[in-house]
């Protein structure tokens, strides 16, 4: 009789099995060993939109940025006290019953092995706020640059911002974190808009689906401050050894995952608490401000100028330009008004920037210009955006330049605002402006020409001026970074960062 009733056992968990299987049957792995009707943990991302229908998340951060920033305003947040713009596009809510954390980016310059986060703590009424520091190693910042989210990233500092206390995580205090996978599906519908693939078959989806895996982080500060009680994160995947999959108290050995709320130093949904995620660069050709220069150069009237400039380039002995703006921040569907300016040789005048004004686009003639930015072009970038900042323009972050050239399409934009507004400062010094227009020649042009050793016009030339120019902008930290654009199968431009990144 015993072989018969294992027989029906198996045979009940194969029926509920088939009846439960998109949610039982396939659990996530924070799902074992978890106490019955421990709530799941769930992870979101999201929009500024998302964020704005949170009262108490938008009084925190009205509370903690700086006066000089004006109304709260989607992209960028500056706080006060540290000069740091965090981006509040692209937050992530990790929730676990009625307690939930919001992690957002702290904007820095491409490639900084140097990453921080502001963290937003739930306590059900109001949010305590901390900034956590990440530093990535060299491997690391290659799997980033190449598109690929490091995994198992651990701060090695947490700053809680009232208080001014910080905890140390490296050392004994990485005993104090539990390490946990998680896997999120993504696609993108029929506007190119990025969106999670709930797999509901709702037509929602249209391409690009995607498998993005979250190291997720429980972290107890109550075993920091008390010197790094408790055990450390194991390995392994639950019967190999190594890191476990999960939070817990896992001894080490064969990478068991430990209960949630059990044993020394476990992590529970106290105010002693949080639970957070990296939220590193979006190097996967970092997406919003691909999205913005693809909508806006496929705009008909952006898009008609560039292709009139770049017909022009090997036949107009004049510099030539155009400036767009915008007549309604709230309505993307009105036409952009454009200022066709006086062509001269070598320079455009743009003249004084305007609060809606939101693309600036320029030709360098060939032969006779170099095919790049030129010193005179980024400076001026740095001017535009002052002068947008000035205007309190809600767009400010959003502002591209645009260059055509025998070598192709580029842009500036915008990626670190607090450098942009530092350096955008400095040029309003002449003797500063000299120098930097003197260093752009000795680092960008002479240094290519000496490097490639060749008689001009020459292609090579033109690469390491590119290359030598997005050295030149990280050196000077003007917080631009530039944009390459190529024409798909339809006739549309699709832009990238510019390899030379990766």
């Amino acid at each position: 009789m015993k072989p018969r009733r294992k027989k029906q056992a198996i045979s009940r968990v194969a029926i509920i099995c088939m009846l439960l299987f998109a949610s039982a049957c396939e659990t996530d792995p924070l799902e074992k060993n978890r106490p019955k009707g421990n709530p799941e943990l769930k992870l979101e991302n999201l929009s500024f939109s998302d964020l704005s229908k949170n009262n108490a998340v938008l009084q925190k951060l009205t509370d903690l940025q700086s006066e000089e920033s004006g109304a709260l305003r989607a992209r960028s947040v500056n706080i006060k006290n540290y000069g740091y713009n965090i981006d509040t596009e692209n937050a992530i809510r990790i929730s676990k019953g009625e307690f939930h954390t919001i992690t957002f980016r702290i904007i820095s310059e491409p490639g900084s092995s140097r990453i921080e986060n502001l963290i937003l703590v739930s306590d059900g009424k109001e949010y305590t706020a901390y900034i956590a520091e990440y530093f990535l190693s060299d491997k690391e910042r290659e799997l980033l640059a190449s598109g690929i989210q490091p995994k198992n990233l651990a701060p090695t500092t947490l700053l809680e911002i009232k208080t001014q206390s910080k905890f140390n995580i490296g050392g004994n205090g990485s005993n104090c974190v539990r390490v946990a996978i998680i896997t999120k599906n993504y696609c993108d519908d029929k506007n190119g808009n990025r969106i999670t693939d709930k797999g509901d078959n709702d037509g929602r989806c249209a391409s690009n689906w995607t498998k993005e895996e979250y190291t997720v982080l429980f972290i107890n500060k109550g075993c920091l401050s008390s010197g790094g009680i408790g055990h450390g994160p194991t390995t392994g995947n639950g019967n190999t050894g190594g890191v476990s999959v999960g939070p817990g108290n896992g001894g080490g050995g064969d990478g068991s995952p430990g209960r949630e709320d059990t044993g020394t130093g476990s992590i529970t949904e106290s105010g002693n608490n949080l639970i957070t995620t990296p939220v590193l660069p979006d190097r996967n050709n970092m997406r919003n401000h691909i999205k913005e220069l693809n909508r806006i150069t496929n705009r008909t009237e952006v898009k008609d100028k560039i292709e009139e400039l770049h017909r022009a380039v090997r036949t107009a002995r004049m510099e030539l330009g155009a400036e767009f703006f915008i007549e309604d921040y709230n309505d993307e569907s009105v036409e952009y008004r454009v200022e066709v300016e006086r062509p001269q040789y070598a320079g455009i005048d743009f003249g004084p920037v305007y609060e809606h004004s939101i693309v600036r686009i320029h030709m360098h003639h060939s032969p006779g210009l170099e095919p790049i930015f030129s010193s005179e072009d980024t400076d001026g970038m740095g001017y535009y955006y002052k002068r947008k900042k000035e205007h309190e323009a809600p767009d400010a972050e959003n502002i591209t330049s645009i260059l055509v050239s025998d070598l192709g399409i580029f842009a500036l934009r915008v990626t670190d605002p607090r450098k942009a507004k530092n350096f955008a400062n400095k040029i309003s010094d002449e003797n500063f402006k000299d120098n930097f227009n003197l260093k752009y020649y000795e680092d960008v042009r002479i240094k290519a020409v000496r490097d490639c050793n060749c008689i001009l016009p020459n292609i090579e030339y033109d690469k390491l001026l590119s290359d030598y120019l997005i050295d030149f902008l990280k050196e000077h930290t003007t917080g631009l970074t530039l944009f390459s654009a190529t024409l798909d199968a339809d006739g549309n431009y699709k832009w990238a960062i510019h390899t030379k990144y990766n």
